[in-house]
């Protein structure tokens, strides 16, 4: 993510500053829970990349030399966050070919716990073939 901030890109700065508020949102409200009370908050952010990259699953396409030339529809990161208690669970689904590494899994957990009181964190993709290839190897 660091090297699209250096080339100025806008989404993904956006998707920085929606999360920073998010968790942001979650830390404060957590000061002020009642143990008994239940509750949920949603949020949506575009996570659509610029347009040159490799797509996911299209082998093909990068033999040809064949990126992204743009999208119809914009792809989204989608987050419910439960909380009942002291316990927040976090489900999160994304406009992704997959989902990220076990590894990169376990960090965001360990962020999100630090961050916002996550406790548990699901994360899920739609598996579309007009996302972005996720640059981390294959699980």
């Amino acid at each position: 993510m660091l090297q699209q901030f250096q080339r100025g890109d806008k989404n993904a700065l956006c998707m920085l500053v929606r999360a920073a508020l998010i968790a942001s949102f979650l830390v404060v409200s957590a000061r002020y829970s009642n143990p008994d009370t239940f509750r949920a908050a949603v949020a949506k952010a575009e996570i659509s990349p610029p347009p040159g990259l490799p797509m996911y699953g299209f082998l093909d396409r990068l033999k040809d030399g064949k990126l992204s030339t743009g999208s119809l529809d914009p792809l989204c990161a989608r987050v419910l966050v439960l909380e009942a208690g002291k316990k927040r669970l976090a489900l999160v689904t994304l406009d992704l070919g997959r989902t990220f590494r076990e590894a990169e899994l376990a960090q965001l957990r360990r962020q999100l716990k630090a961050l916002a009181g996550i406790s548990f964190l699901i994360v899920t993709a739609s598996h579309t073939h007009s996302g972005p290839n996720i640059l981390d190897e294959k699980p």
